[in-house]
């Protein structure tokens, strides 16, 4: 991990933000209780409704964040080692095959673990802390309606928009949170795929 200090993203413009990329006024999952460090973000802001790629809903119906262990399944369930091993990721959300994202309360920051393989980390790394998470949905969702709004382009003119896109939209990310484009990088693999945009 980068050895500099990371910068906390502010909340307080953060939905104005987002209504204004997406071009519409989605719901923010919100904690009702009082966070404290990063978890505030949840309480101030929340997460959005509409993210591409990953929900949620769950924490805001729970009104606090769950163990993982407690999540999926009951504490009896595991060994005595898988419950430690676990205790020290709280359920965030999840994407589009269940895999949930947690914050690791070791490092503070946004990871993405495997459901299928006893929750044993996925290896993507997707931000320093929940605020950096939803900055960097939200530059990919700037990239994502820049590029929609470009319709009328010839496929040629087309494409090269979108590989400037891509590099634009990986150099804020970098800026972002130099962490979370080292290793194995969710936001690098997703932006430079076969279909970024769809």
């Amino acid at each position: 991990m980068a050895d500099e200090p990371i910068t906390q993203p502010d909340p307080s413009t953060f939905v104005e933000r987002w209504n204004r990329a997406l071009g519409r006024e989605d719901t923010f999952y919100k904690l009702a209780q009082n966070g404290v460090g990063d978890v505030i973000w949840l309480t101030i802001v929340g997460m959005p409704d509409g993210a591409s790629f990953f929900s949620f809903d769950d924490y805001a119906v729970e009104d606090r964040l769950l163990p993982i262990a407690e999540r999926y399944g009951r504490p009896d369930d595991r060994t005595n080692e898988d419950r430690e091993r676990l205790t020290r990721y709280l359920y965030l959300g999840y994407d589009g095959g269940d895999n949930p994202l947690c914050i690791d309360t070791i490092s503070g920051g946004v990871i993405q673990l495997d459901h299928e393989s006893d929750f044993q980390p996925y290896g993507y790394y997707l931000g320093s802390s929940i605020g950096h998470v939803a900055e960097a949905l939200l530059i990919f969702e700037e990239t994502r309606a820049e590029y929609e709004r470009a319709d009328d382009l010839d496929q040629t003119d087309k494409d090269a928009l979108e590989e400037r896109l891509i590099s634009d939209a990986l150099t804020r990310l970098k800026a972002l949170d130099a962490d979370v484009m080292a290793g194995r990088n969710f936001w690098s693999n997703v932006l430079n795929g076969p279909y970024p945009f769809s």
